[in-house]
């Protein structure tokens, strides 16, 4: 099980294009955030709660990629009780995440790939058995996984999590193998995505998986 998600402060409306994904379980809502004609793409999973300030929460970071010149899809996983976190399996995660990201039978190009808390955790697992496929990994306060997946990140790593979130603290020793890893630790906030954490998430893209 994922952790706890606090709600964010209250915000403006998400912004990006609003858009619907047909998939295997049927429809999925998503907001999408950047020129659709980028090469280079990102796929945001939000936190396990059904709360929108939560399913909403990677809205500022994926607007500040998508002015980088970044496609990033962030679909809303509980827009569809099929899909809804945490009984959404990870392979129903992979086969979304590729019609997100516009793959075909011929081509699949590496991305960005975002997660928070348990969306974190799914993102990990993802990259772990898809390693080819995700050209760097941006993780904020994941929730819990096993070593054998940290084992297995072996792409560029930004690991985000604030020191007064003591399950995220915990949680993130695992992570400690992977060579190719950056921390951002902050000393508050909470099990939040942080409005501070927009320009790292970008740098670290611009630097890992230039636009």
């Amino acid at each position: 099980m994922g952790a706890v998600e606090s709600t964010p402060p209250a915000s403006a409306p998400s912004e990006g294009e609003a858009a619907v994904l047909e998939t295997h379980l049927g429809p999925v809502h998503a907001r999408c955030f950047g020129p659709a004609s980028a090469t280079r793409r990102a796929l945001a999973i939000h936190g396990q709660s059904s709360k929108l300030a939560v399913r909403e929460e990677w809205a500022k970071a994926a607007a500040a990629l998508g002015a980088s010149g970044y496609r990033v899809v962030v679909p809303d996983w509980h827009s569809n009780d099929r899909t809804a976190p945490p009984a959404v399996a990870d392979a129903d995660i992979a086969q979304i995440a590729a019609l997100a990201l516009g793959d075909s039978e011929d081509h699949a190009a590496p991305v960005l790939l975002l997660g928070k808390s348990w969306g974190g955790a799914a993102a990990a697992r993802y990259a772990a058995a898809h390693g080819s496929r995700v050209a760097a990994l941006v993780l904020v306060a994941p929730a819990a996984v096993d070593a054998d997946v940290a084992s297995k990140l072996d792409m560029p790593l930004l690991l985000m999590h604030t020191r007064d979130d003591a399950p995220a603290v915990s949680k993130a020793e695992v992570f400690g193998v992977c060579a190719r890893i950056e921390r951002h630790v902050v000393d508050e906030g909470g099990h939040r995505i942080l409005p501070s954490y927009s320009s790292v998430i970008e740098r670290f893209a611009r630097a890992s998986f230039p636009p």
